[in-house]
């Protein structure tokens, strides 16, 4: 029972127009009101329905899941690293700003050691509390 009604601009521009059934009123403004909600169910739903042989905590351990990802993402970040940093080092040093040229290559460089030093350090941190 679909029912079709033509407006004129006019008429759409002015709101003289029956806006939306009862039922669908009440349904909009249920999900006005709980979206931060549903968006968390469905982020949720997400992550659980693309992440099932990541974070398996029983078996393998949780440390073995995050290291795939961690590895995965380090990769990831190599070729951002390399892409983006390499366009603004040589962007600066066509433009002659040899200055900035420098500090963007170390910064970007700096980001990849971060990258490379951070499953170390946190098992450096992990060995100390587990020696408490």
């Amino acid at each position: 029972m679909s029912r079709v009604q033509s407006l004129t601009i006019r008429e759409f521009m002015s709101g003289d127009y029956p806006k939306l059934d009862p039922l669908m009123k009440r349904i909009v403004e249920h999900l006005e009101r709980n979206k931060v909600r549903y968006k968390i169910v469905g982020m949720t739903i997400i992550v659980f329905l693309t992440a099932t042989d990541i974070a398996l905590a029983s078996g393998t351990g949780i440390d073995v899941g995050a290291r795939k990802i961690y590895t995965k993402l380090l990769v990831v970040a190599k070729w951002v690293i390399i892409i983006k940093g390499g366009w603004d080092t040589i962007n600066n040093t066509v433009k002659g700003d040899l200055e900035t040229a420098k500090k963007s290559f170390l910064s970007y460089l700096l980001v990849y050691v971060i990258l490379l030093a951070l499953p170390w350090a946190l098992s450096e941190v992990d060995s100390v509390f587990a020696g408490m």
